[in-house]
């Protein structure tokens, strides 16, 4: 009766990580959607449509991050090679969260800073003053990216499925976003 419990418990606990595995999932893929909305809606000079999708952006992320989150899902990250899903998606997440609560604001600020309609100053003469007002932002960005990249490089997948070797693949390549 006690295995039967304890076999109980682990199938319990091995669908709860597989359902919040997913749900991280489908919120990063939401959100990657939506990282194209932010790019499209500033090239489009729509800053304040870039500012309330980078809103919808960040709350996908912090739900993924949500999702993997909680005591089941860190036992499960912590067993010896079977953890190291979990583990992966865990760190994904986190690391896509990053990227759209320090990077992606700083970028857009940028962004909005270097509106093609900004950077004229009459004729064919640049406002330079644009690209100051820019450059403390895209610097902050970039330290945020470095920091994220090197966050996605140490993420372990040798022992993941290929999926999530794929997924993580991609993060590092595309650093989480096209």
């Amino acid at each position: 009766l006690l295995l039967l419990v304890v076999v109980g418990v682990l199938a319990a606990g091995a669908v709860w990580v597989f359902v919040k595995g997913q749900q991280a999932a489908d919120a990063l893929t939401t959100a990657r959607a939506g990282v194209a909305e932010v790019r499209e809606s500033l090239g489009a000079g729509d800053p304040a449509g870039a500012s309330q999708q980078l809103d919808i952006v960040q709350q996908d992320t912090a739900r993924a991050v949500q999702a993997t989150s909680g005591p089941v899902f860190a036992i499960a990250s912590a067993i010896p090679v079977v953890g190291a899903t979990p583990a992966a998606v865990r760190d994904v997440a986190e690391a896509a969260d990053d990227l759209a609560q320090q990077a992606l604001p700083d970028l857009l600020e940028a962004g909005v800073a270097l509106n093609p309609d900004t950077l004229r100053a009459g004729g064919d003469r640049l406002n330079l003053n644009a690209f100051e007002s820019a450059a403390p932002a895209l610097e902050s960005a970039a330290a945020s990216l470095t920091a994220i990249t090197a966050d996605v490089a140490g993420i372990e997948t040798a022992a993941t499925p290929a999926r999530v070797q794929d997924a993580v693949a991609v993060a590092a390549r595309r650093r989480i976003v096209h």
